[in-house]
């Protein structure tokens, strides 16, 4: 959760708020940002520079923004020109069971946006509105989107083959 007073101390210039926010997303951003940029690196080198353009960009922050939602936009705005760039494919998911590796597998069949959409809506929770504000969609394009993707799953776990009964 964000300090309401955050926004007027970046506009202000503080950069001891940029930093205090640095600390407080960047656990929150990673997970995301490496999903599409499959590399901890670049991952790290994106959240950095999602922070720099927060900073270039403070005078524009509105007085009640969601610094998170910005940050996201910013953080998925390079983490697709790093993917353009080096030839990045696929979205990166870290299953945890072999149920998890079954839908990783799934998902892995979807179209990217699908798989990240799904990805952050039903996996890391974020709500639909988030969503829309982070990658500057609307939300009914981001409600087909999620639910294209529940269809497409649920059409790929109807076929999927059964395993053979031992007697």
């Amino acid at each position: 959760m964000q300090d309401p007073r955050s926004v007027t101390r970046l506009r202000q210039g503080d950069i001891g708020t940029l930093k205090r926010l640095f600390k407080s997303n960047h656990n929150g951003l990673y997970p995301f940002v490496y999903r599409l940029a499959r590399n901890g690196d670049a991952t790290d080198e994106i959240i950095r520079s999602a922070f720099k353009k927060l900073w270039a960009d403070r005078k524009e922050l509105e007085k009640l923004e969601v610094l998170f939602l910005r940050l996201l936009g910013y953080a998925h705005t390079f983490a697709m020109e790093y993917r353009t760039a080096n030839n990045v494919t696929g979205i990166e998911s870290s299953p945890r069971t072999s149920r998890g590796e079954e839908v990783a597998s799934l998902l892995s069949r979807l179209p990217e946006e699908e798989h990240l959409v799904y990805l952050l809506h039903i996996v890391d929770g974020y709500s639909i509105r988030e969503l829309s504000e982070a990658f500057h969609s609307t939300e009914d394009h981001m409600r087909e989107v999620v639910g294209s993707a529940l269809v497409a799953l649920d059409k790929e776990f109807e076929t999927e083959p059964e395993s053979p009964v031992e007697g």
